[in-house]
Order: structure tokens, then C-alpha cells, then sequence
């Protein structure tokens, strides 16, 4: 079955045209998720930090007279948490006591504590994400964390990997259901192929069924229609000067057959009016012979020399 030009130029829009609707929400999905993945990362971080800050105040009420720098550090001591970098700051924002890898400390210091999230990089290599969160009671304190994001960056990663991945495989999948779904859609147009094969010039008084409300196609079958009707009617024209010019060449062609008879019955050669006769009845042959001529080469669709005419 040979392949359709039009089939495969509608497979290839609707790909197009799907591919363009996935892409954008691709890019929205991945966007979306990527916000929602870093929120939840500063959520855990937030909620360690309030877990802490509740941790350091609890020992503050246990030991009043210990001192914030005593209750951090015996806070820290204790504390179960995922590895990173802890720091307690006080009010004026030093550090009153901390825990943590030397590496994760240092860059928790790295940047301004004034700064509430700070996203960097541990050596160049794993992503990370510092978070200061702030006691709300006195003594006021704050407390800084400073924790690995390379399994957000991961999912992030995967996401967008997988999605870059669909835009082929969704690509060719929309061509080809294209290219199967354009058949069922291009069935009116082989409706109406059928039905004006069928319509012979012995049948131009046959027309194409419109549906209403009407669409593309059933504007297609009222401008065909149109032209049967105009086919009609010029055929039916034709017709009349057929039978008009049969008329009005056998009229001289009896006489000149009855004048040339009745000449050729005498002994005597044949007049003068006698000739003219037959040389005016020629002639008013000769002119209907010419229309004829013309409306054979006008329905032939050949130029008309004018001097054939």
C-alpha cells in the first residue's frame, strides 16, 4: 500500500503540535517539582532546626544557671540528627557551640549568617543547603544547618532525564498513530472521491448529499454541485445549438441536393439563378459548419485560431 503524502503531512502536525503540549508541561512538571523538592528540603531543615532550638531550651530549663553555651554544646552532644554541620549562635551571632565534619563547618561559615538560605557546594563536588532558623524566647538564640541537597539534585536530575527521554519516543508515537488515525479522519474526502467518480456526463443531474450544519467537506460538495449545475446547464445549451445547426444545414443541403438534381435532369447546361442558389445555400452550410468547429474546439479546451472562425 503505497504511502499517503497527506496522511503523513497530518501525522506529522499532530506530532508536532502534541509534542509542543507535552514539552511545555514537561518543562512545567519539572519546574513545579523541582520548587517542591527544594521546599521540602528547607521544610526538613526547618524542623530539625526547631527540634533543636526546643532541644537547647529544654536544657536552659533543666540547667538555668549553665548558660546558653553550656546547654548547645550539651544539646549537640546528645543530638541525633542526619550528618551535616549544626552551629548554636547567640544573640549578636557568634558561635557558642557546634557539630559537624571540619569541611561541613567551613562552609557553613562561608557565607553570611545574616543570609536565612544559602545553597553552595561541599569541595566543589556535593551540593548543600545552609538554613538559619531563629529561637523565638529568651535568652535569643539561633540555630544554623547546614545539610547535603545531592539527593534532591538527584531526583531533579532523574526527572528531567526522563522527560527528555519521552519527547523522542512521544514524538514517534504521535507519528504513528498520526498517520492511523488520519485515515479514519480523511474518510469523508474517499466518500466523496467515490461519489463524484460515479457522476458520467449522462448524469450531471445528479447531486452530492450535504449535511447540516455543514463543514469543510460538505463545502467541497456544494462547490461541486455548482459546477454540475453550471455543467448542466451548458450542456443542455449545447444540445439546443445542435439541433438548432442540424436544423438549419439540412434545410440548404435539401436544396442544393433538389436544385443540383433538377440540373442534372435537363438536357440544357444550368442557369445562372440556379447556381446562386446552391452557392448561397453552400455557404449558410459553411457558416454553420464553422460554429460547429468552434464548439468542438471550445469543449476540447484548444485555442481557436481566428481565422478558422
Amino acid at each position: 500500500m503505497p504511502v499517503s503524502r497527506l496522511r503523513v503531512a497530518i501525522a506529522a502536525w499532530f506530532a508536532v503540535a502534541f509534542l509542543v503540549g507535552l514539552g511545555t508541561l514537561d518543562l512545567s512538571l519539572y519546574a513545579y517539582l523541582r520548587v517542591q523538592a527544594d521546599r521540602r528540603l528547607t521544610n526538613q531543615l526547618a524542623t530539625l532546626g526547631t527540634d533543636l532550638i526546643q532541644a537547647v531550651q529544654l536544657e536552659l530549663a533543666e540547667a538555668p544557671d549553665s548558660g546558653l553555651a553550656y546547654a548547645a554544646t550539651e544539646t549537640l552532644r546528645e543530638w541525633v540528627a542526619p550528618p551535616g554541620a549544626y552551629l548554636v549562635l547567640d544573640s549578636l551571632g557568634h558561635t557558642v557551640a557546634e557539630r559537624g565534619a571540619p569541611g561541613w563547618l567551613e562552609a557553613a561559615r562561608r557565607v553570611p549568617l545574616s543570609i536565612a538560605v544559602w545553597d553552595g557546594s561541599l569541595g566543589g563536588k556535593e551540593p548543600v543547603r545552609r538554613l538559619v532558623v531563629e529561637g523565638g524566647h529568651a535568652p535569643r538564640f539561633a540555630v544554623a544547618l547546614l545539610a547535603s541537597s545531592l539527593q534532591s539534585e538527584e531526583e531533579t536530575e532523574a526527572l528531567a532525564w526522563w522527560l527528555a527521554i519521552s519527547l523522542p519516543v512521544v514524538l514517534l508515537l504521535g507519528l504513528g498513530g498520526g498517520y492511523l488515525l488520519s485515515r479514519r479522519a480523511l474518510r469523508p474526502i474517499r466518500d466523496l472521491q467515490r461519489a463524484i467518480a460515479g457522476i458520467t456526463p449522462d448524469r450531471l443531474r445528479e447531486r452530492l448529499p450535504v449535511q447540516s450544519p455543514s463543514d469543510e467537506v460538505d463545502g467541497v460538495r456544494k462547490q461541486f454541485n455548482t459546477l454540475l449545475e453550471r455543467l448542466e446547464a451548458a450542456q443542455e445549451g449545447n444540445r439546443r445549438f445542435l439541433r438548432q445547426a442540424a436544423h438549419q444545414i439540412r434545410t440548404p443541403l435539401t436544396l442544393v441536393m433538389g436544385e443540383a438534381s433538377l440540373a442534372l435532369q435537363g438536357d440544357a447546361p444550368p442557369e445562372r439563378n440556379v447556381l446562386d442558389r446552391i452557392l448561397r445555400a453552400s455557404e449558410q452550410m459553411q457558416r454553420r459548419v464553422g460554429d460547429l468547429f468552434v464548439l468542438a474546439e471550445a469543449q476540447a479546451g484548444s485555442p481557436i485560431p481566428l481565422d478558422d472562425v
